[in-house]
């Protein structure tokens, strides 16, 4: 039997993962430009994703889902659930600040 201490970091894991499911979803809607064009791509609707990943998000990203998604995207088995960092915006080249003030 699990005891308190063990299921509140237990909990504290799966909120994690959720989380980085979450976060992953958002960076491919963005590498994609919109939900619309990610759900093309995985065979689904941008509403389901919007219920995953979206301003309010209401279903969780279970495990079949997310190997679903990383299979039919080519990802590594394992993918959405390990944090990835956004891509930096390229820097503005010729771009002259004093020209703000």
């Amino acid at each position: 039997m699990l005891t308190k201490a063990d299921r509140r970091a237990q909990y504290k894991v799966m909120e994690r993962l959720r989380e980085t499911r979450m976060d992953n979803l958002r960076l491919l809607r963005d590498q994609y430009g919109s939900w619309r064009s990610l759900a093309k791509r995985l065979g689904t609707t941008d509403q389901f994703l919007n219920h995953l990943a979206g301003p309010n998000p209401r279903r969780d990203m279970g495990e079949k889902t997310a190997r679903g998604f990383e299979t039919t995207l080519a990802l590594p088995m394992g993918w959405f659930d390990a944090p990835h960092p956004k891509p930096r915006p390229a820097p503005l080249e010729g771009f002259d600040i004093s020209s703000i003030a």
